[in-house]
């Protein structure tokens, strides 16, 4: 079904987080399919994408119709049971997926999904209850990403309570054990790297750490 060199992703079920996913793809040059069984979800889905499918992806003969052996990778963000997803995983692994990511309703889930061979298990509503709880907790935070489970890749703003003070002083007052990879401009203009210039409130730093340490950046 794909034709051509760039990179197609097969995402099945396009609730919130796979439209959501599906499109920043199209947008960063994917060719991107959206499969989904929910007549509504459809027409709600062709105004953002492209290409679009009605089917249930838990019948091994539909799905074989989109061709899952010629995608990059296989998205499963249906979440409608665990039982469901699993014989999705199934189905795609039977029709040749390369690749397959899937979404998990809990850590059950997830273990069960990993020992199908899943390569990538995601939980979206998860993450983002503890995203919010962080950000709460820690305003200064602008963007995230963990690495492993203690340690994480942030941008961090500097908040008005440390203006004047330099990178290497407000950094390593208390953690000294924190990376510093870059500093940009509030604006997100990368600015030179200059260890003794007195930081403004606003600008964000890029820092790598443990998760204990990023946090405590704002007190």
């Amino acid at each position: 079904m794909r034709k051509n060199h760039r990179r197609s992703a097969l995402f099945i079920g396009l609730g919130r987080t796979g439209s959501e996913a599906a499109r920043r793809l199209v947008a960063l040059g994917w060719d991107v399919v959206g499969v989904d069984k929910n007549s509504a979800v459809i027409r709600g889905a062709q105004d953002q994408l492209e290409h679009v499918v009605q089917l249930d992806a838990g019948d091994e003969d539909a799905l074989s119709t989109v061709g899952v052996a010629d995608f990059d990778v296989c998205i499963v963000s249906r979440g409608e049971s665990i039982e469901s997803g699993i014989l999705i995983v199934l189905n795609l692994q039977q029709l040749g997926a390369k690749r397959i990511v899937a979404k998990a309703a809990s850590e059950h889930h997830g273990r069960i999904l990993r020992r199908l061979g899943v390569e990538q298990v995601v939980f979206p509503e998860r993450d983002a209850g503890v995203r919010l709880a962080e950000s709460l907790e820690s305003p200064h935070l602008a963007q995230w990403m963990q690495i492993t489970p203690e340690v994480e890749l942030a941008v961090v703003r500097v908040p008005k309570g440390r203006q004047g003070c330099t990178l290497d002083t407000w950094a390593a007052t208390k953690k000294p054990e924190l990376e510093i990879l870059g500093h940009l401009s509030p604006e997100g203009k990368v600015l030179t790297f200059d260890a003794y210039a007195p930081l403004q409130a606003g600008e964000l730093l890029i820092v790598i750490g443990k998760t204990a340490d990023i946090l405590a950046l704002g007190e």
